[in-house]
């Protein structure tokens, strides 16, 4: 059976791009599931050292220590909202200096 030339340049595509994706997948890939497997044993900055599997046993220390991971949990979230408050407030401001046709600089932003 005869291909057509459509179906050669779609497979000559994939062809193609498989082994970047390939490659990026890894890079994306690997690392996740290394880091979720470190997570579950007592490793501790070595990457060669001895390891034994904890399971979920530090994800309920860290959950059940209300001395330091809760207020680390809630400066992180009045950190994150500070900081998309003012960067919208700052772009909003931004964005109407530009669109202002009476001044500033009205026709430079544009494209």
């Amino acid at each position: 059976m005869a291909r057509t030339l459509e179906q050669e340049n779609r497979r000559l595509k994939w062809t193609m791009i498989a082994p970047a994706v390939a490659f990026i997948g890894l890079m994306v890939v690997f690392p996740l599931v290394y880091t979720a497997w470190l997570s579950l044993t007592d490793a501790f900055g070595a990457v060669n050292a001895d390891t034994s599997f904890l399971g979920l046993t530090n994800y309920t220390d860290a959950l059940g220590d209300t001395r330091r991971f809760w207020p680390a949990v809630g400066r992180t979230f009045v950190f994150t909202v500070a900081a998309v408050v003012l960067e919208l407030v700052l772009g909003m401001a931004l964005a109407m200096l530009l669109r202002r046709r009476s001044g500033g600089c009205a026709g430079c932003a544009r494209s």
